[in-house]
């Protein structure tokens, strides 16, 4: 197949890196109990949803598609704390 190995390669530690900086944030927004969920949504639950995307074979449509979906995760988990407050009584 035509597939770019080293774009794979740099897929896989894009997503490592964007998984690790928005789970450091998220820790520091929140509390340390926060690393480990964040960090696997990041990067299990982004993998998931990029299969089938990679099933496309095509490296700039992977691109387009991939840059926004890890934008929104990213978004939806550091706002998760802020829609989710206790409510005092």
């Amino acid at each position: 197949s035509g597939r770019n190995v080293s774009f794979d390669w740099l897929l896989g530690i894009g997503i490592l890196l964007t998984a690790l900086i928005v789970a450091y944030i998220k820790v520091r927004s929140t509390n340390h109990s926060a690393w480990i969920p964040t960090f696997f949504f990041m990067t299990g639950i982004n993998i998931v949803e990029i299969i089938g995307v990679l099933q496309i074979g095509v490296d700039s449509a992977t691109v387009f598609i991939v840059i926004p979906l890890m934008a929104c995760n990213a978004f939806q988990i550091l706002m998760l704390n802020r829609i989710l407050k206790p409510i005092s009584a």
